[in-house]
């Protein structure tokens, strides 16, 4: 993967080089590796079945916030959100102002009485928090760590795995330890 994505940079270089005289041309070519570059963006999920992926939001304050987190989910290709709460209990102008062009994802929302019911599917869960804490309970882990777990328990396209939770706490309280649990 990285020689592929190696070469392809140094071939644009290269054309770029070439084409520099011809605006016309020079703009062509950089659709051309725009659209390459969608085209061959599979490759980077090729492990991970995003499908098994899904953000948790723990009743969240802000609407706009569950708009930004559609956003993030839609940019790297997640597409399960799950939100802990009532749907009337938020607005959706409010949220489509930060989603943009992820609103579908607000709009495919599924939403629960608590995270035990939202999570009761996945194999894994995994609550956030923005400090590690000494009164912290059980294992923290890092980004990379929770990435490698999730690409491991998450299977392949081919392979289907099972399904891995990230969960966010209220933006002011976090998650509880008897949430956590």
């Amino acid at each position: 993967l990285l020689k592929i994505e190696k070469f392809l940079l140094k071939l644009q270089k290269s054309l770029k080089k070439i084409s520099s005289r011809n605006v016309l041309y020079s703009f062509a070519l950089q659709n051309f590796f725009e659209n390459l570059v969608i085209e061959f963006s599979f490759l980077y999920n090729y492990a991970m079945n995003l499908e098994n992926i899904c953000v948790i939001l723990d009743h969240p304050d802000e609407p706009r916030n569950i708009g930004s987190a559609g956003r993030a989910m839609a940019n790297n290709d997640i597409k399960k959100l799950r939100i802990v709460g009532k749907k009337t209990d938020y607005d959706a102008e409010k949220i489509s102002v930060l989603a943009i062009h992820a609103f579908y994802i607000y709009e495919n929302a599924e939403f629960f009485n608590s995270i035990t019911e939202a999570a009761e599917d996945c194999v894994l869960s995994f609550g956030t928090t923005r400090r590690r804490g000494k009164y912290r309970k059980g294992k923290l882990f890092l980004p990379e760590e929770f990435a490698s777990l999730a690409d491991e328990i998450s299977g392949s396209k081919e392979n289907p795995g099972g399904k891995v939770a990230l969960v966010f706490g209220n933006e002011r309280t976090g998650l509880t330890d008897s949430e956590l649990s």
